[in-house]
């Protein structure tokens, strides 16, 4: 049976070879390291939601403050939002 474990390092995967039936021990540390790798994945997406959630915000906060600073200046000279058309109505 061939197993692989993270090194203490945890950036490289070390393959150990086993021979014989898995022991307590063995289900032990696969266990643990299964519920570790559960636990890490979880940790990641919840980090995303929070990470997405928080560039949302900001967006949302960037595009009021820009739409408050233009409400604020004074209008474009010979703009304006009623048609030159208009008066003949």
């Amino acid at each position: 049976m061939t197993t692989r474990r993270w090194s203490r390092s945890k950036t490289s995967c070390v393959t150990c070879a086993t021979s014989g039936p898995a022991t307590s021990e063995s289900t032990a540390v696969m266990i643990k390291q299964s519920l570790a790798t559960a636990n890490n994945m979880q940790a990641v997406y919840y980090g995303h939601e929070i990470n997405r959630e928080a560039q949302g915000e900001a967006t949302l906060a960037a595009g009021i403050d820009r739409t408050l600073a233009r409400n604020g200046e004074a209008p474009t000279p010979g703009y304006t939002a009623i048609p030159s058309w208009w008066p003949f109505f």
